[in-house]
């Protein structure tokens, strides 16, 4: 038996009150099971699960300066160009956006 349901089962309380702690139980289990399947995502900035369908993508093209030496001796000796990014976003319901994907081009 599971520790959580055994410690459910042994307290000192009556029925009704362990068998809505079961139920509280079961129903944690189902929405587990959706998020395993990959019906819920979590939102990495907001810390909550929303369904998979409701998440969108958006994609941003900034201007920026690309590093293209890198000094191994940090003296200031690095090199940049001209260059832009697209960037793509996870964007959650609640409007959250998190970076999927960053990638950078040179002018």
């Amino acid at each position: 038996m599971n520790k959580t349901v055994k410690e459910i089962v042994e307290q000192w309380a009556d029925s009704t009150t362990k068998l809505k702690e079961l139920e509280k139980l079961e129903e944690d289990i189902a929405f587990a099971r959706k998020i395993i399947k990959g019906e819920y995502k979590q939102c990495l900035e907001c810390k909550e699960y929303f369904l998979t369908r409701t998440f969108f993508t958006e994609t941003k093209r900034i201007d920026c300066q690309i590093c293209t030496y890198d000094s191994p001796y940090n003296s200031g000796d690095d090199e940049y160009a001209e260059g832009y990014a697209d960037i793509t976003y996870l964007v959650c319901p609640k409007g959250c956006k998190t970076i999927m994907d960053k990638v950078e081009y040179i002018k």
